[in-house]
């Protein structure tokens, strides 16, 4: 797959700072898989060299990240490969492929605008709580943790989530603070946040009323800082 393809085929998922986009491609054996390419923003010179010289591309980071976290037992769309285009000793452009995951529900629609199946959103706030969890359980912080980067499928009551946007991720053991740090980038309303909290703290096995006061302090933190941070940024623009 080469570069000038990416530019003129597919079908554009996404395309706002990077571009996704759905394609299909022809293995070996003669067989068609479709596959989700993701191209990242194009980098400066200088920025583009420091990730060629002294620390992985985002592409790069995409794919060794993915392998990982299946190592660990949780989903990603399984990695295909990347592509670096160089110049100067520098990355300037570079893509990320994976097998494409389909899925059949919208995360935000419950998240962020609710959803009049209380029993279906129930299920999925638990699901979520447990799928976080494990991940935290197994090492892995996600840095930009939010329901655009979790793809859901919902097969009766069955719910499966598969992570991706994978070039920002931390694989440490993780205290309470970092857990409940973790959490709390879902960005949810106060209540639905409360709902996870519950779920979170039975499957990790700590004292409910106590995390939820952790994380409610936690999360008005979180939010205090996002509108001081927006405010300066009006200001700067």
């Amino acid at each position: 797959m080469l570069p000038e393809t990416i530019a003129c085929e597919g079908e554009i998922l996404h395309n706002e700072r990077n571009q996704i986009k759905k394609m299909t491609i022809t293995n070996d054996d003669g067989k068609s898989i479709q596959v989700v390419v993701k191209a990242f923003k194009t980098l400066g010179l200088l920025r583009g060299f420091i990730d060629f010289n002294f620390r992985n591309s985002k592409a790069k980071r995409s794919m060794t990240n993915a392998i990982r976290i299946l190592e660990l037992g949780v989903l990603t769309p399984d990695p295909i490969g990347c592509i670096e285009c160089l110049e100067f000793n520098s990355v300037r452009q570079c893509y990320y492929i994976s097998r494409y995951w389909e899925q059949n529900y919208d995360l935000d629609s419950l998240l962020y605008r609710g959803n009049s199946n209380k029993q279906i959103s129930q299920i999925i706030l638990r699901e979520l709580a447990k799928f976080t969890a494990k991940q935290h359980d197994s090492g892995i912080l996600h840095l930009d943790y939010n329901p655009g980067n979790i793809l859901t499928r919902l097969q009766g009551n069955n719910v499966e989530f598969c992570l991706v946007d994978l070039n920002r991720l931390k694989f440490t053991h993780l205290g309470l603070k970092e857990r409940i740090s973790g959490l709390v980038r879902l960005s949810l309303c106060p209540e639905k946040m409360r709902i996870i909290g519950i779920h979170y703290a039975n499957f990790i096995g700590i004292d409910q009323a106590s995390f939820c006061r952790q994380l409610d302090q936690a999360y008005s933190q979180f939010w205090k800082k996002r509108i001081r941070l927006k405010r300066i940024l009006s200001i700067l623009k």
